[in-house]
């Protein structure tokens, strides 16, 4: 079993767990390792019982995973701390290409984030003033951005503030916003494809300023 288990998240083939008591090895992971998603200083073949990342950032409070890359945040980590592939910038780590097979803190970035969540190929994270930065894949605008290129820096996605939770998905984003809960709004962006980010306009161009979701 997992004693002491108390946050658990699952990416492509690959899971980790948050062990609350455990200071010396608070991550442990299993699953899929071949961009290096399992964080133990290698790529290979998968891992079939949990293992622990190389660690040395303190207990996180969450853990995050999505497609291949795997992160760490809150607690005692300062940053977010991410592992695994990096191809387009989606660990959040300098320099972008390849795959991170241990640990890295951020040097840059949101900090201390409230929410964070990872799709595929792209990430997005509140930061402690309620704005929201979003790094990794832009194909579809799934950065807020206007350019098409892939960042490994978060960018700030404009005209957010009191953001409360973000979502990711393969090719969107959204943020739960409000003042007030009386006052709450959904704000996607990105590809619209299906009507992702807004449902009345299936098939309409990618969207790069986040949209209010209507009834």
């Amino acid at each position: 079993g997992l004693p002491w288990a108390s946050d658990v998240s699952g990416g492509e083939a690959t899971s980790c767990v948050r062990r609350a008591v455990d200071t010396v090895t608070p991550v442990a992971c299993w699953g899929a390792n071949d961009h290096g998603q399992i964080g133990s200083g290698n790529t290979g073949d998968p891992v079939a019982l949990p293992a622990s990342p190389v660690w040395t950032f303190g207990v996180p409070e969450r853990v995050e995973l999505g497609g291949t890359t795997s992160c760490a945040w809150g607690g005692q980590a300062t940053s977010p701390v991410c592992w695994g592939a990096n191809n387009l910038g989606q660990a959040g780590l300098t320099p972008m290409g390849g795959d991170v097979t241990t640990p890295q803190a951020w040097l840059t970035g949101i900090g201390k984030s409230g929410s964070l969540q990872l799709g595929p190929a792209h990430g997005c994270a509140i930061t402690g003033g309620g704005t929201v930065q979003c790094w990794g894949s832009n194909a579809t605008l799934q950065l807020g951005n206007t350019g098409l290129n892939a960042s490994v820096t978060p960018l700030a996605v404009g005209a957010i503030a009191n953001a409360k939770l973000v979502a990711v998905g393969s090719g969107h984003s959204c943020a739960l916003v409000w003042d007030t809960k009386s006052d709450a709004k959904v704000l996607c962006w990105g590809s619209n494809s299906v009507g992702q980010v807004e449902p009345k306009a299936a098939g309409a161009a990618p969207q790069a300023a986040p949209k209010p979701v209507a009834n």
